[in-house]
């Protein structure tokens, strides 16, 4: 069984506060994860709780972010939505994130193009696996995007005509199970301890508390 890729989604959890990254992609690299992953997006791409705009990477704060990640000792990279972002965002990236929205609703042609010219790995969340005939250097992953997905509403057979699984519920049986039917890549997002009623990912997170057991528990179903 191959080494699967395990990365943590932290997205907006750390709320923009620094001192809080550094401390989940510290504690994230202890659990033995492979990437963590952040979001680049602008006030143009959200409808409400624009409060979040403090945790989006930014050409002010990237140079921030990526020393603490060195710090971290962990490779990092993000979700990217505009095209005109991966000239400066590929710097600093070792690998893409196409979120489902646009590759599955509204389609961003110019945003993937720019992606491929990069030359690098694309992880592509998607419900359909036709997209596995474009390149080897787009991967993909299964993804139920409703937050939380409903478990019914996963199909392990299915998931095994794709590269990996986008992970929107804190469960970990089916995960494992996931593991066990092959995938290569894996995304789990993961939230601070304590209270975090207040963030938007709360209800698809594990907490950081947790993620060192189900990390031990993948590496030893390998």
């Amino acid at each position: 069984m191959n080494r699967v890729t395990i990365t943590a989604e932290i997205s907006s959890n750390w709320r923009g506060d620094y001192s809080l990254l550094e401390d989940m992609m510290v504690q994230c690299e202890r659990a033995g994860v492979d990437f963590v992953k952040l979001q680049c997006f602008k006030k143009i791409d959200m409808s409400k709780r624009y409060d979040r705009l403090s945790s989006a990477v930014t050409k002010d704060n990237i140079e921030k972010i990526n020393d603490i990640a060195f710090k971290a000792q962990i490779p990092w990279y993000v979700m990217a939505i505009h095209a005109e972002d991966i000239s400066w965002l590929n710097a600093y990236c070792l690998v893409w994130k196409l979120r489902y929205k646009d590759c599955m609703i509204s389609p961003k042609p110019e945003l993937f193009k720019n992606m491929l010219a990069t030359c690098k790995t694309i992880l592509m969340s998607t419900d359909t696996p036709l997209f596995n005939t474009l390149s080897d250097q787009v991967q993909t992953l299964y993804c139920i995007s409703k937050y939380p997905a409903p478990l019914e509403e996963i199909d392990m057979e299915k998931m095994k005509l794709f590269n990996g699984y986008s992970c929107h519920t804190p469960e970990k049986n089916h995960i494992i199970q996931a593991v066990k039917n092959g995938i290569r890549f894996l995304e789990i997002h993961v939230k601070p301890d304590g209270n975090t009623d207040d963030l938007v990912d709360d209800a698809v997170s594990f907490s950081l508390s947790e993620l060192p057991e189900l990390i031990r528990d993948i590496r030893n179903v390998q």
